[in-house]
């Protein structure tokens, strides 16, 4: 029979302590070891009940006195210190020994920052904690800072404590939430909790929050960044609470009698991290800044032991190396705001509360966080288990001395592993010696590379080589880990199979060289195609080999031809980076079409061209008609701009969306000055006016594709002056230049629209020694845009440049004199004055020819479904005009996706599909690169992470969603450095950890000579004519002045008015507000 299976019998065992008895007798001979063990059991069994009672005294004894957590700490001291006289140690630690209470049974105790003020800490103490977040060691415990400050009108909570259990090795680890619920009681009595700032929202900050909010004290209201609002509604799982989110720089909030200002301060050490700052009792609340794990039940700094004394800088300087050192930069912008602050007590979250080390704190501070340069050297850590890759080792590292570099070999078998990493940390170079163990990178190894952290090897330069014997893996995955870290990698990875020969160590000692060369700055990229990854996401290194390729520019999607890498996108200005090559012309593997009838196309810019093109790629056989209302070829029209200033752009090839031969070669009929007067869907006809010989025909079709664009928007029932303008086409951009050309008084010209068209606009003029005022109905420059605070940056910089702003104010009437334009007058009287006027307020769909069709329409364009396909079988609409399925996207990148797509519906491909592009939105002016891609919500509700800098006019924001995963970002920028990775970013839709490197992005500074070299103000009369005669010479001298008559003017505008008046000249004109700017 088997008694333990034996359900009665096992119950019987456990209930009587069976188990425990027989234990008990094995541990009793064990112990003593009778020479009789049958007759000393006789008598043991006998005393057995005397014996538990004096054994459960004792483990009542050990538990009531912590003997366990005593030896525990002790053998943490000897294990750390490793004295030469471990008894006399343990002695002097006895005897300096302050033994810890159980927080069990205590809690009464009242803990005041500073005397005369109502501010507490309710914290909790761990003194058993042993590692922290995994991987940090605490062999001091640690205590989670919570603080109760008291005001006549409210009632705040600074920070909670940890919540979990997870993890937990001693009796009392569930009962943090009790300490602090007790404290808070004493001292809340029966009074309400108003706030909850939470600094910080790591859960051992916020772990209780939710609790806080749900159960005890529904009305209080949670304080805290948008991000850390975000993450507490994930750690609670729970989003009903009332928040106050901080959102900007400034905000405050009274408690009645006392102040709390708080300082965003992000990364430190998560992107939600801020400070508070309370003037009445000069106390900063830091959260994790200036902490310690250190368990110190006296609570404050000035009443430490000698023995914490003697720890407490250590403890610190342990706790910024894990917490802080990847975010140095963000330490020290925290640092600077804080600075000038008159502080007597520092609340952070972990340790002592300072009031004696301030200064010294701030002062360790400033030195951890100072960016040490790196030595110039090269570390080459190794591992060999035959000689062969110690063998590479030693040639490379000549190789390294050989350009005078310090070479620094380190065999990993033997060498101390923290020596090694520091020594990389140190160091500007780092080679990894790498055999293959069993198809990987020996263990070593790993741990070198996974050591390496994408915040802090950017400015590093790394490599690797190594010999094998079957396959080579091991190489391989360490130069994937070192990609992933995105240090500069200048060379492939160098291998070899068993042993290197003689021409092999020659190759070593030559790989050594070029990376030293690389490390000292030499333009050395050997990368090759398959591995090269270019520093903005992973692009392939090009090398020209003769045959024309297809590129897109991943910002707006515009196609171009070309054997070279394009040096700039003619549509929305980025550079070369932002291309990827697409295709081989000629070796594309497209799907064809088959449609052999006519395809007559109204329209020749973005989206008429693009579908042109596309037919001719899918389709060489049927006919192609590409009608243009313009005299000129199809150009790129964010160029015309451009233009006002520089005629010269028009010899430009990149101001063409397509070579003049292009149409020709690819039997592309295109007509110039064609004006489409109706269309016959049942007859399936278009009626043509040629402009140019005055004559008007009938063009049949098989299917029918509309691109006629938009128009500028007028709101103006009378804008029939010589000196309002719109600017659209080439023809507009002609006419401005032919009024600053003939009219040498014109000096101040007003912009209707601040948006990019506007902006842009001004630049132009400026150039000209116009001075700009700018109208907009938005409170703010590039609301649809920007972020507030990249508006508020832009707006600065745009004032500061020479540009007036009139912001939240409608343009309501004209003023008029002689016939001409003299002023705009906007909502509460004020008139804004000009010797000219240009438009630049945003399009409105053509639609004529739609409503003339019979075709149906939507709110805003011509409605087509995913195809492009109108509800006319055969006619499709793309581009400005057409509104897909709801949608309508009056810009560059939609155009080009729209017109790609109804190229391959017509010309009979049998799976079109359509995805509409991440709609970014490119500004170059003044120096100054404004970008903006993805959704910019208006709301302060989602989590957002920002990085400005206004001195310099740096500004970056990401927005995360609900899933912390980027969806759009802003920047501003002196160059075009984060157009490229951020398009990358919001395209795939990257998570938080990988979104944060974007804000490690350097830039460089704007070139001297950046601005505008004068102002209007600072130029004499004759210097600003000067100027004005060089530019009417270029003018003259260009291809614009050349045809500047050839062909008559056409309408100026084609929108819907609104009924704004015309006012004349009187006496009750009120003068013009130009806000204050400052002159460089």
């Amino acid at each position: 029979m088997d008694l333990t299976t034996d359900p009665e019998r096992v119950q019987y065992f456990q209930s009587h302590g069976v188990p425990q008895l027989i234990d008990e007798a094995i541990r009793a001979l064990t112990t003593t070891s009778p020479a009789d063990p049958v007759r000393f059991l006789r008598t043991w069994i006998k005393e057995y009940d005397t014996y538990t009672t004096r054994r459960g005294a004792a483990v009542q004894y050990c538990e009531e006195h912590l003997v366990t957590e005593l030896m525990e700490k002790l053998i943490t001291s000897l294990y750390m210190y490793m004295p030469e006289n471990p008894i006399e140690y343990s002695a002097k630690w006895l005897a300096e020994y302050t033994p810890d209470y159980n927080p069990k049974i205590l809690g009464s105790d009242e803990y005041r920052i500073l005397d005369g003020h109502p501010m507490f800490w309710v914290g909790a103490f761990d003194p058993g904690l042993r590692v922290f977040d995994i991987v940090m060691e605490t062999p001091h415990g640690t205590s989670y800072n919570a603080y109760l400050l008291k005001g006549t009108k409210a009632n705040v909570l600074f920070e909670t404590v940890k919540s979990t259990t997870t993890g937990a090795r001693n009796p009392w680890d569930d009962t943090f939430w009790d300490q602090m619920l007790r404290r808070l009681k004493m001292l809340l009595k029966n009074e309400k909790l108003d706030y909850i700032v939470c600094n910080h929202t790591e859960p051992d900050h916020s772990g209780s929050a939710t609790r806080i909010l749900k159960d005890m004290f529904p009305d209080a209201t949670f304080v805290g960044t948008p991000a850390a609002i975000a993450n507490v509604e994930a750690i609670g799982n729970w989003t009903s609470f009332k928040r106050m989110p901080i959102d900007k720089e400034g905000m405050s909030l009274d408690i009645g009698g006392y102040t709390l200002q708080f300082i965003v301060a992000p990364f430190l050490h998560w992107p939600d991290s801020m400070f508070t700052y309370i003037p009445e009792m000069e106390t900063l609340v830091t959260c994790d800044v200036f902490g310690a794990h250190l368990c110190h039940t006296g609570v404050f700094d000035d009443d430490m032991t000698d023995r914490m004394k003697e720890i407490f800088v250590e403890s610190n300087k342990h706790y910024y190396d894990c917490i802080f050192s990847p975010f140095k930069s963000w330490m020290r912008q925290g640092m600077d705001k804080i600075r000038n602050l008159s502080i007597k007590a520092i609340a952070c979250s972990h340790g002592p509360v300072i009031r004696k080390n301030i200064q010294l704190l701030q002062g360790l501070y400033d030195e951890w966080s100072k960016e040490e340069p790196k030595k110039e050297r090269v570390v080459i850590p190794y591992v060999s288990a035959y000689g062969y890759t110690a063998e590479m080792a030693q040639s490379v590292a000549k190789g390294v001395q050989r350009e005078g570099l310090e070479p620094v070999l380190y065999n990993m078998v033997d060498a101390d592993m923290k020596e090694v990493k520091k020594a990389m940390q140190e160091s500007k170079g780092i080679l990894f010696g790498v055999p293959t163990l069993v198809g990987d990178a020996p263990e070593p190894m790993w741990e070198l590379a996974l050591a390496l952290n994408s915040y802090t090897c950017k400015d590093q330069y790394a490599a690797c080589f190594g010999s094998y014997g079957w396959s080579g893996e091991g190489i391989d995955n360490i130069d994937q880990r070192l990609q992933q870290v995105r240090i500069k990698l200048p060379l492939d990875p160098l291998k070899f199979k068993f042993r290197a020969s003689e021409a092999d160590i020659e190759q070593c000692e030559a790989f050594g060289a070029k990376f030293a060369q690389a490390v000292k700055g030499m333009p050395v990229n050997e990368r090759s195609q398959k591995q090269v990854q270019k520093e903005h996401g992973g692009k392939p290194k090009f090398v020209p080999d003769g045959r024309l390729r297809k590129w897109r520019c991943i910002v707006c999607g515009e196609i171009v031809i070309s054997k070279q890498n394009p040096e700039i996108c003619g549509a929305c200005g980025a550079d070369g980076d932002a291309f990827e090559m697409i295709g081989i012309v000629g070796e594309e593997n497209l799907p064809q079409g088959d449609f052999k009838g006519k395809i007559v196309i109204i329209g020749a810019s973005a989206a008429g061209v693009m579908a042109a093109k596309t037919i001719r790629e899918v389709n060489t056989t049927c006919e192609v008609v590409l009608l243009s209302l313009e005299e000129h070829m199809p150009y790129y029209r964010p160029a015309l701009s451009h233009m006002i200033a520089n005629p010269e752009t028009v010899v430009d090839p990149g101001f063409w969306i397509c070579k003049h031969k292009w149409y020709k070669e690819s039997n592309v009929d295109i007509r110039l000055q064609s004006q489409v007067t109706a269309v016959d869907k049942d007859a399936k006809t278009v009626t043509i006016k040629d402009l140019a010989q005055d004559a008007t025909y009938t063009e049949s079709y098989d299917r029918l594709i509309i691109a006629c664009g938009s128009n500028n928007f007028n709101p103006f029932p009378n804008t029939d002056f010589p000196n309002v303008f719109g600017l659209r086409s080439f023809w507009d951009a002609r006419a401005i230049m032919e009024y600053i050309r003939d009219n040498d008084h014109v000096k101040q010209c007003v912009i209707i629209g601040a948006g990019l068209l506007g902006i842009e606009c001004a630049e132009s003029l400026l150039h000209l020694n116009v001075e700009v005022k700018m109208i907009d109905l938005a409170s703010r420059i590039l609301p649809m845009q920007l972020s507030e605070g990249a508006s508020d940056i832009y707006q600065k910089f745009l004032n500061e440049s020479g540009i007036a702003t009139f912001l939240g104010k409608a343009p309501k009437a004209f003023e008029e004199e002689n016939g001409l334009a003299t002023g705009v007058a906007l909502d509460g009287g004020v008139v804004v004055e000009g010797q000219m006027i240009i438009f630049a307020i945003g399009v409105r769909a053509n639609t004529s020819l739609a409503t003339q069709m019979g075709l149906k329409l939507g709110k805003r364009g011509i409605a087509v479904d995913a195809l492009m396909q109108t509800a006319e079988a055969g006619v499709y609409a793309c581009g400005d005009c057409a509104e897909c399925e709801g949608r309508w996207i009056p810009n560059w990148s939609n155009a080009i996706a729209q017109g790609k797509t109804a190229g391959e519906a017509a010309a009979g491909v049998s799976e079109p599909k359509f995805e509409t592009p991440v709609a970014p939105y490119t500004l170059k002016a003044f120096g100054l690169t404004v970008y903006s891609v993805g959704h910019i919500p208006k709301d302060n509700t989602t989590m957002t992470i920002a990085q400005k800098d206004p001195n310099q006019l740096k500004y970056t924001k990401l927005f995360l969603n609900a899933s912390s995963n980027l969806m759009g970002a802003v920047s501003l920028a002196p160059d075009q450095s984060m157009v490229v990775p951020l398009n990358q970013a919001v395209t795939g839709n990257i998570p938080l950890t990988d979104a944060l490197q974007l804000l490690a992005a350097k830039h460089e500074p704007r070139p001297v000579g950046w601005q505008r070299r004068r102002r209007v103000g600072d130029l004499g009369e004759e210097s600003m004519l000067e100027q004005r005669r060089a530019w009417k010479k270029l003018l003259a001298e260009s291809d614009v002045g050349a045809q500047w008559n050839k062909s008559e003017k056409p309408d100026k505008w084609n929108s819907v008015s609104q009924g704004v008046p015309v006012l004349r000249r009187g006496t009750s004109f009120v003068q013009s507000h130009v806000p204050q700017r400052t002159t460089s």
